[in-house]
C-alpha cells in the first residue's frame, strides 16, 4: 500500500477498479482495455473496458429470453422452494 504526501484530484481512483478485477480473475473472469484510436502518442486516448465473465454468472445463455421472462422465471422459483429457519 502507498501512502501519499498529498492528495490530488485522482488520487485514490483505481483502488475499486483493482478490486474487482481481483474478484473477477478469482472467478475466473478477465478484464482487458481495448484502446479504439490510433493515436499512439497522445496524453488521453479512447478506450474500451471489456469484462469476460464465467458461466456461471449468466443470467440466461437463451439470448431471446427477455427480462421480463427472467423476472418471472425468478419469481416463480422463490414461491416453490421450501425456507427453513
Amino acid at each position: 500500500m502507498r501512502i501519499l504526501n498529498c492528495f490530488t484530484e485522482i488520487s485514490g481512483r483505481g483502488v475499486g477498479m483493482d478490486a474487482v478485477k481481483g474478484f473477477i480473475e478469482g472467478e475466473g473472469g478477465r478484464i482487458d482495455i481495448r484502446f479504439i484510436d490510433e493515436q499512439t502518442d497522445a496524453d488521453f486516448r479512447a478506450f474500451e473496458t471489456l469484462i469476460y465473465l464465467p458461466d456461471k454468472f449468466a443470467a440466461s445463455l437463451d439470448a431471446a429470453m427477455s427480462f421480463e421472462a427472467l423476472r418471472a422465471r425468478a419469481l416463480a422459483g422463490k414461491g416453490s422452494s421450501a425456507h427453513t429457519a
